[in-house]
């Protein structure tokens, strides 16, 4: 799963919303969520869930112009791909507005 969101700011400020929009996406999902972990170097982060107990994973790598989320589904939720990448499009959109 790969989605790309476009930005006005500089790489710093998009750096600082990205990470922002993981703590709102743990505070908006609460007991969802679990184990979110992340680690940031520079402008790219790499971050780790379980979200209702099946574990996801997901690169943000945070660019001049735009922000590049880069996960991996688990097998089981295939079928609501487009559904993650839709939700995380729009959270991202959010946070880089």
């Amino acid at each position: 799963m790969k989605v790309t969101v476009k930005h006005n700011h500089t790489k710093e400020e998009a750096t600082e919303r990205s990470k922002k929009f993981l703590t709102k996406l743990k505070e908006e999902n609460g007991s969802r969520v679990d184990n979110l972990q992340e680690n940031w170097n520079g402008s790219t982060g790499n971050y780790s869930c379980t979200f209702n107990g099946m574990k996801f994973a997901a690169k943000i790598d945070v660019k001049d112009d735009e922000v590049v989320v880069d996960g991996k589904v688990p097998f089981l939720m295939k079928p609501f791909s487009k559904m993650f990448e839709n939700a995380i499009r729009d959270s991202m959109e959010k946070a880089m507005r």
